[in-house]
């Protein structure tokens, strides 16, 4: 069972993109928007790839 505050369906602001290993974690604890800058030239695009193909809806922080 989860303990604490629930994150399910939660918003999601991070100043990086999350490598595989975070997106896999923001994935499983149930948020369900990720919005992170989305360089091109990040070395963790197979994160953003992961949570997309996983259905959490992700954007770009230049749209808030």
């Amino acid at each position: 069972t989860r303990v604490g505050q629930s994150t399910l369906g939660a918003w999601l602001i991070v100043n990086c993109d999350p490598c595989l290993m975070c997106a896999k974690a923001i994935h499983h604890a149930g948020v369900a928007r990720v919005y992170a800058p989305l360089k091109k030239a990040s070395p963790h695009l197979e994160g953003i790839v992961y949570l997309k193909e996983n259905g959490v809806e992700v954007f770009s922080t230049s749209n808030i």
